[in-house]
C-alpha cells in the first residue's frame, strides 16, 4: 500500500484517473465516512505489481462475466481483485485490473488447505511459496502463480 495526500479541490474520480487505479479499489481499502475528501487528507492507495496485472478499460456492453471469460478467470475472482460484487454496475471508461496472460489467481475460502490450493492451481509447494511468500490460508487471501507453459 501507498498513501496519497489529497490536494485542494481533489476528489476520488480525479485521483483515481491521475494514478490509473480503479476508483472501486481505492474505496475498498479506505474506511471512508463519506466520499467528500478534504485537503490534506491521507488515503490508502493500492499498489499493483505490473508484472502480474494489466489495467483494462471497460467498453460499452462489457460485463464482469464477459471480461472474466476473455481473460480466463472466474468472475468471482475478477470482482474480488477489483473490490466489486458480481452485481455491481460497471460502466464504459471504468478501469479494472486483470491478470496478465500466463498468470493464475486463487482466492482462498474458509477451510481451504494447502492441498486444496495446490490441486486447484496444479502447483507444487515450492511454486506456491516462491510466487506468494507467506501463505496464511485465511479466507480471501489472493494467491498468484504463473502457468507452467509460461515459465
Amino acid at each position: 500500500m501507498d498513501t496519497y495526500t489529497v490536494k485542494k479541490g481533489e476528489q476520488l474520480p480525479e485521483i483515481a484517473r491521475k494514478l490509473g487505479i480503479p476508483i472501486d479499489s481505492i474505496i475498498a481499502i479506505n474506511d471512508f465516512d463519506d466520499l467528500e475528501l478534504k485537503e490534506g487528507q491521507i488515503i490508502q492507495i493500492p499498489v499493483y505489481d505490473t508484472t502480474i496485472f494489466d489495467v483494462y478499460k471497460i467498453k460499452n456492453g462489457d460485463t464482469l462475466y464477459n471480461v472474466s471469460s476473455e481473460y480466463g478467470i472466474s468472475p468471482n475472482v475478477l470482482a474480488a481483485i477489483n473490490g466489486l460484487d458480481l452485481t455491481d454496475y460497471i460502466y464504459p471508461g471504468q478501469k479494472i485490473i486483470v491478470p496478465k496472460q500466463g498468470i493464475s489467481l486463487y482466492i482462498t475460502g474458509p477451510g481451504d488447505t494447502v492441498r486444496d490450493v495446490l490441486t486447484d492451481g496444479n502447483l507444487t509447494l515450492e511454486d506456491l511459496v516462491y510466487y506468494n511468500g507467506n501463505v496464511y490460508l485465511v479466507p480471501d487471501q489472493l494467491l498468484i502463480h504463473k502457468d507452467k507453459e509460461q515459465i
